[in-house]
């Protein structure tokens, strides 16, 4: 079935008011009021970041706590330990905190939980493993709000843990000394959508303001003086987290990810550096989609497959050569990565198209023995492309199921957990995301009851496949000061799509195959002609001749050192010849 295109609607006089006080074209400030954007001053923010949006935030709870906390630390001297996650936001959140303390020179140890032996989370021996390398303080990043028994251990030995995370919070707090997290109920944080590593940023704000305002980074003299830590250095790592955790590009993430990419640019982290190169980047300007889809997946790799030290040693190293022996490491654990991903699918694919009657399901629930349990949240996203429903895939290894769950955006994928909890032994996540672990009796009851919770929870129309585009636009209205318009409302990502343009009735005047699979072509429209390209649409291929629908993003091209103005087209109608 094709597309269904729903293109937002908007108040003329407001685009044309908005456009008039901000000296930009109308399809421009459009895109701004479909981003929530009515105010100018706001708008003005939008366009322009600033690094003075990032001041401390007073309202984040226990902020105050967990600053006073770690300022006597420091004074005292005390070994910080940091306990990370192992994805990506867990390790760059573990990174950011120890190369701040290092910095600080601190002595610093890090423990990273191993998916298979340890699971997710804060666990006791994750607490055992940090006291016996001799840490004083456990500081918990993209984990800790669930981990009761670990933060227990910790006071039991005598330890005070400081939790900072973003994840759902339970009816019942652990018991540490400080719990920073956006979703407590008692915390009027300003933008709590934010990634671990993100909030692992704005404690460093915190801290080091409290520092200055001490006088501390002026005490010592000497070579013993301790240098104020340049905290813009560190939003190269604090972007990576951000992008990996896929979490809305406004507020405060589009300035940490903005800023960000020009320190992943700069090249000043070795890893990053060493990590283009493996990814066959090499010195190209670094956008969200290139982070998202190159770089983050290669860190995220060691985790999946054995262990994420690996991830986090390359983000540390101040050493060229162990940059690229690292590097390269990951290169071919995601390479082995990718092979078994697409073996699991394959199956998963086989399992689902067997079943009779599969196609009239709402969701998608598939099993296997001895599925890696790295992969298989990888292959529910790859469902859910595919079937546009929500899916679970769930590895079993010996009588218990581990498993990832993928939603689409009309089911709060939380919500119809929690309406069939009966069938699982845990179950934890959010609207989007989740994991559970369930015994494999129970694998058929879940089927139903998940089944069940889904389709009292949607509609038809939330299985359509849909594109939202921006606004109707001529592609004769295409030109390059619009293309330098459109992007200052980059990074694009979650929460601020690509702008995405309609242009109805093009003709056709050229069109051919580029490696068998892109399609090429030139279109007109009221005698303006513009390039074209349509990647992996080889089967949508038109005739010269041909009218067309198109939504498509404008954007520059570069070939054989020419610069040009080029459509990429999302999704086309055929409307046959003239």
């Amino acid at each position: 079935m094709p597309k269904k295109w729903e293109i937002k609607r908007q108040d003329r006089g407001k685009v044309e008011a908005l456009a008039r006080t901000l000296d930009l074209s109308p399809v421009t400030t459009w895109i701004l009021l479909n981003r929530g954007i009515e105010n100018p001053e706001l708008a003005r923010q939008f366009l322009c970041p600033s690094l003075e949006q990032l001041r401390p935030e007073i309202s984040l709870k226990d902020l105050d706590v967990a600053v006073a906390r770690l300022v006597s630390a420091i004074q005292e001297g005390q070994c910080i330990g940091v306990h990370g996650d192992y994805d990506v936001d867990g390790i760059a959140g573990a990174a950011v905190l120890a190369r701040f303390f290092k910095d600080m020179g601190m002595k610093t140890v890090i423990h990273l939980p191993h998916r298979s032996r340890e699971g997710y989370g804060m666990k006791p021996a994750g607490v055992d493993a940090l006291v016996a390398k001799g840490a004083d303080l456990i500081l918990a990043v993209d984990c800790g709000i669930t981990d009761h028994e670990a933060v227990a251990r910790a006071r039991e030995l005598g330890l005070d843990v400081i939790v900072v995370d973003h994840h759902q919070v339970p009816e019942t707090l652990p018991d540490a000394y400080a719990v920073i997290d956006p979703l407590r109920m008692d915390c009027e944080f300003s933008f709590p959508e934010v990634s671990a590593t993100g909030l692992a940023y704005y404690l460093l704000i915190a801290l080091r303001a409290s520092l200055r305002d001490q006088g501390f980074f002026n005490k010592a003299k000497g070579p013993a003086r301790r240098a104020e830590p340049n905290l813009r250095e560190y939003l190269d790592m604090v972007a990576l987290g951000t992008i990996a955790d896929v979490v809305p590009l406004k507020g405060a993430n589009r300035v940490l990810v903005q800023f960000g990419l020009k320190e992943l640019d700069a090249g000043t982290l070795p890893g990053v550096k060493m990590l283009k190169k493996v990814a066959g980047i090499g010195e190209r300007r670094l956008t969200y989609g290139m982070v998202a889809f190159y770089l983050a997946p290669r860190i995220n790799a060691a985790g999946r497959m054995n262990n994420a030290e690996t991830g986090l040693n390359l983000l540390l190293t101040r050493d060229l050569r162990e940059a690229r022996i690292l590097a390269e490491d990951l290169d071919k654990k995601n390479s082995i990565r990718q092979r078994v991903e697409e073996r699991i699918l394959k199956e998963a694919v086989e399992k689902i198209e067997a079943e009779e009657n599969w196609q009239s399901r709402r969701s998608i629930v598939v099993g296997g023995q001895g599925w890696h349990p790295g992969v298989i949240g990888i292959v529910a996203s790859r469902l859910v492309e595919r079937y546009t429903r929500p899916a679970a895939v769930i590895s079993f290894s010996e009588g218990v199921g581990k498993g990832s769950l993928r939603s689409i955006p009309g089911l709060h994928l939380y919500d119809a957990l929690t309406a069939c909890h009966d069938h699982l032994i845990q179950y934890g996540g959010h609207k989007q995301a989740a994991g559970i672990i369930i015994a494999e009796d129970c694998f058929e009851d879940f089927c139903k009851g998940f089944e069940n919770a889904v389709a009292e929870r949607t509609q038809a129309q939330d299985f359509e496949e849909r594109l939202f585009a921006d606004a109707e636009w001529d592609i004769g209205r295409v030109n390059r000061d619009l293309v330098g318009e459109l992007e200052l409302l980059a990074p694009f990502g979650p929460g601020n799509p690509e702008p995405c343009l309609v242009a109805r009735g093009v003709k056709v005047v050229h069109s051919r195959l580029a490696k068998g699979k892109h399609v090429i072509l030139v279109l007109e429209e009221k005698g303006e002609t513009r390039d074209a390209i349509a990647f992996r649409m080889a089967e949508h291929l038109p005739e010269r001749g041909e009218f067309l629908d198109i939504a498509y993003t404008p954007e520059l091209d570069y070939y054989q050192g020419q610069e040009r103005i080029r459509l990429r087209i999302k999704d086309l109608h055929r409307l046959g010849a003239g």
